[in-house]
């Protein structure tokens, strides 16, 4: 076995080597790691294994790729004891900046660190608070080698997350180096919400806020501080460490808020030129935090020395685009009007690819309904779709202007104004005809879904229901099986501001399509929105319909979830029960709906009753 060398690496910083495993010992852990998949009883398993880990060297198999993905997979698929972690710990602690600077060692200390969080608050975890703390002292001991260093930077977050006792999503605790390595992770982490934080501990030990007191005081001392937004391994840990405080030490965070946003100069902006850290590319999410974690004070600082007159470059810029999507998603009122006013028209934007910021500045705008109307005329001016109003949401989710998408015809997607007598009859009528060039069938684009859900918020829906009634059955069919259209038409049915009426008409649409959208995946869903929004006259009629395909669905996997969701098998049984649970169940969601719902949402915002 090699003694410890220091070799020069990829990445051009110099890196230990704290020993290789001979060639029998990397066959042992490929085995270990094979059988930990097959083994049933794994307490004496994993007990030898991890004594033969210490016995080994902690640092030196932890280093090793075969070594270190044994280990982590006993960390990340069991709960092992307290004193276990514990010997762990001070093995790896006696070497810990070797490790830390490892590509391998890092990961097995982020792993252990997390899986001591959820031990260390037991009864008997004392001695295990004592390892994670003497270990956490070490890394603010050498604090400013690791936040801007590739592997070591990422233990310094966990170590943060440690000690607050939460766990922050790793779309924005990795590097964007690191994240190109964990894509689908990092996706669907970020699906859950930016920024998202996960408590692990339910009561942080109070040496441990003690800790995280004394890094936020370390880091607002370091030389480097103002590069630290815009570096790429430092950044993610800043980030991580705003967070943390805010949520766990408010005082402190609102100071190093205060201090980061000082040092970098994120408010400098000199004439008509964009401020240097929101075009960064990683300054950019720094900024995009400060935002989401600003005081109302300085949220309207950030506007009106950044944003105010240059929000256009902004919305046009390829990376700053981002920081003022994040602000439009906590601007108020008076902030999103003034926005509204600077980025008509918004056809530019939309060229430039920017569907971000047009679905960002929508959702601001549900809370400014005096800018409404005048953005959904703008959005049929930049879609080219004024003409044909009746063919905006095929346009809208699409994201193509009207004549690409109706091949040219101007009269596509034409069906009379808003509110005609002809709308009132029946549900088939006003509907486009399947041989029509506009039933042609249409691309669902994700932002075209955020866009058409957006705009069933506004106050007034009147133009996008009745074009979305316009559309084919076999159109909606088509959205409602589609992973971002099935989520307008759960909008649809959510709306406070959509009509009774309109909700009744999708019903009857879709009630004889409800076999094979109980049995999509995202069918289901639309499925079960039309169930949660109407009242128990009409949820009868559609038990009646699902009853009578219940054998069917009861051999698909979401046709069985339908069913359930549904009650159908007590329906099945007693009807008169099932007619006084479900009637229940609408009173008490009623209530719930009168107590978080806006109270000038009026009758609109009820479910779907039974038609007089």
């Amino acid at each position: 076995v090699q003694s410890s060398h220091v070799v020069q690496v990829s990445t051009g910083r110099v890196m230990p080597l704290v020993g290789r495993l001979s060639e029998a010992e990397k066959g042992y852990y490929k085995r270990v790691e094979g059988a930990l998949d097959e083994q049933q009883e794994e307490g004496l398993f994993v007990e030898n294994v991890m004594g033969q880990v210490l016995t080994d060297g902690a640092s030196r198999v932890c280093c090793d790729k075969d070594g270190s993905q044994a280990v982590e997979k006993i960390l990340h698929r069991l709960v092992l004891e307290g004193s276990l972690l514990q010997k762990l710990l001070e093995a790896l602690t006696s070497d810990f900046w070797g490790v830390a600077r490892d590509r391998c060692g890092s990961h097995i200390i982020e792993a252990l660190l997390k899986a001591a969080a959820t031990s260390a608050t037991n009864k008997e975890g004392s001695k295990l608070q004592a390892a994670v703390l003497e270990l956490c002292a070490l890394a603010k001991d050498h604090l400013p080698e690791m936040i801007s260093h590739a592997y070591a930077s990422h233990v310094l977050s966990s170590v943060l997350q440690v000690l607050a006792g939460v766990y922050v999503g790793s779309h924005v605790s990795r590097s964007r180096y690191s994240q190109g390595f964990h894509r689908s992770k990092i996706l669907e982490s970020s699906r859950s919400g930016r920024g998202t934080m996960e408590k692990i501990m339910v009561s942080v030990p109070s040496l441990f806020l003690e800790q995280l007191d004394s890094f936020a005081k370390r880091v607002c001392k370091l030389s480097n501080l103002a590069e630290l937004p815009t570096d790429q391994c430092g950044s993610p840990v800043l980030q991580v460490l705003l967070r943390v405080l805010v949520l766990r030490l408010p005082a402190r965070g609102r100071k190093v808020l205060k201090k980061v946003v000082k040092t970098a100069r994120t408010l400098d902006s000199t004439g008509e030129d964009l401020p240097s850290l929101f075009s960064d590319v990683v300054g950019s999410h720094t900024v995009g935090t400060l935002i989401e974690l600003a005081s109302p004070e300085l949220h309207q600082r950030i506007y009106d020395t950044c944003l105010r007159h240059r929000v256009m470059k902004f919305a046009l810029h390829p990376v700053a685009n981002y920081p003022l999507q994040q602000f439009l998603a906590s601007a108020n009122s008076a902030q999103v009007s003034m926005i509204v006013d600077e980025l008509l028209p918004l056809e530019e934007v939309l060229f430039a690819g920017h569907t971000g910021v047009v679905v960002g500045l929508l959702q601001a705008a549900v809370s400014c309904p005096e800018k409404q109307a005048s953005l959904l005329q703008e959005l049929l001016r930049a879609f080219h779709t004024e003409s044909a109003p009746r063919g905006c949401v095929p346009v809208f989710l699409s994201l193509t202007t009207s004549e690409v998408l109706y091949g040219g015809t101007e009269d596509a997607g034409k069906g009379g104004k808003t509110g005609d007598k002809e709308n009132k009859e029946g549900s088939q009528e006003g509907e486009r005809s399947e041989k029509d060039p506009a039933a042609a069938p249409a691309p669902i684009h994700l932002h075209g879904s955020l866009i058409v859900q957006a705009l069933l918020k506004f106050q007034d829906t009147k133009l996008v229901v009745a074009s979305l009634l316009h559309m084919t059955t076999n159109d909606i069919v088509r959205m409602s099986c589609d992973p971002s259209g099935s989520h307008v038409l759960e909008a649809f049915m959510s709306s406070h501001t959509v009509p009774v009426k309109k909700k009744r008409r999708l019903i009857e649409k879709l009630k004889p399509l409800l076999l094979p959208l109980s049995k999509d995946t995202h069918g289901s869903r639309v499925v079960d929105a039309l169930w949660r929004h109407c009242e128990v006259g009409r949820k009868e009629g559609l038990a009646r319909e699902l009853l009578a395909h219940e054998e069917e669905l009861s051999e698909d996997f979401y046709g069985r979830i339908v069913l359930r969701n549904c009650n159908i098998a007590h329906f099945k049984k007693k009807q008169a029960a099932w007619q006084e649970v479900q009637e229940a169940s609408d009173k008490r969601r009623q209530l719930f709906q009168d107590i978080i719902s806006d109270p000038d949402a009026g009758t609109s915002a009820g479910t779907v009753g039974v038609s007089g």
